[in-house]
């Protein structure tokens, strides 16, 4: 178990790398806020017993819908073109949550919202998944992109 002050330490460090290159006009850095607690998709299919058909969760469905309205009132072209993402996943509680099915709803919801033209690793090399203790849930997501490689106006 990684202990809290060397974690820290090691993200700082990569955001000074990360700060530097911003100063130096090398990436520009795009922040979205997604509000709510990320839900599962891979695991919020439920199964009417009736008829065996399943259906996504009423609570995924919900985040998906109000994540999208969010990230709609962005001006944004798709990115096609490596980018560096870092996820950030804010809770409001020490409850037990799986941050792989987190990162892969984010992930999904980009796609669709046509924020990412695909979540392939050659667009996304590099990934870097945090989760925090907040206030509120929440995830946060800074986009790092090449200057030459602008995507959002």
């Amino acid at each position: 178990l990684m202990n809290k002050d060397l974690r820290d330490r090691l993200y700082n460090t990569l955001q000074k790398a990360l700060n530097l290159m911003v100063k130096e006009g090398v990436v520009t850095t795009t922040k979205i806020k997604i509000e709510g607690s990320t839900p599962s998709k891979k695991n919020s299919r439920k199964v009417n017993f009736k008829t065996k058909r399943t259906y996504l969760d009423p609570r995924y469905q919900e985040w998906y819908e109000c994540a999208l309205i969010q990230i709609a009132a962005l001006e944004k072209k798709q990115i096609e073109e490596t980018v560096m993402f870092d996820i950030c996943f804010y809770h409001s509680s020490k409850r037990r949550k799986d941050p792989d099915n987190g990162l892969s709803s984010v992930l999904d919801l980009f796609v669709d919202a046509e924020v990412l033209k695909d979540d392939k690793w050659r667009i996304l090399p590099f990934i870097v998944l945090r989760n925090e203790l907040g206030t509120e849930d929440k995830c946060e997501v800074m986009i790092y992109t090449e200057v030459n490689n602008e995507i959002f106006k």
